[in-house]
This record gives C-alpha cells, sequence and structure tokens, in this order.
C-alpha cells in the first residue's frame, strides 16, 4: 500500500520499524477504517537479503489486525559541538 492509498476500505497511515533479528527486520503496518476513522496495526517481518524474499505474513493463512490508538512522542536527540 502507498500512503494514502484505500484497500477494502482501509486506508494506509505508515509502517513504523518494530526490531529486527539476524535475517528480518520487524515492522508494524498501521491502516485506517475509512468509514469510522478507527486505526488498526498488524505485525509482520521483512527480509534483509535478497535471500529472505518472503511474504510478509508467512505461515499464517489471513493477516491479523488489532486496533491501536495514535501518541504524540516527543524525543530528545544530542548534536555535537565544534570546538
Amino acid at each position: 500500500m502507498l500512503d494514502g492509498e484505500t484497500v477494502a476500505g482501509f486506508e494506509y497511515v505508515t509502517e513504523v520499524r518494530t526490531g529486527e533479528s539476524r535475517w528480518h527486520e520487524l515492522r508494524q503496518l498501521v491502516v485506517r477504517d475509512v468509514q469510522t476513522g478507527q486505526l488498526f496495526a498488524s505485525d509482520y517481518a521483512a527480509g534483509l537479503t535478497e535471500y529472505q524474499d518472503s511474504d510478509h505474513w508467512d505461515y499464517v493463512e489471513h493477516a491479523e489486525f488489532y486496533p491501536v490508538r495514535e501518541r504524540e512522542v516527543t524525543m530528545i536527540e544530542y548534536d555535537r559541538i565544534a570546538t
């Protein structure tokens, strides 16, 4: 799905990297129900190399989505100061 794309009544919101294993990057797909505005997410793994070219939801018949809510997070980063 692409940003703003709607499929079967759900609109793509974002994908978030949640971690990684040796061969896969763990990600969360977030979509919005266009009728209700409710957010849903599903966790999946994406291969890190061409040898891990697998379906995002391997070994499950259907991707499972669960309700989520949006939460604003403030981060502090530190930049090096030239001396």
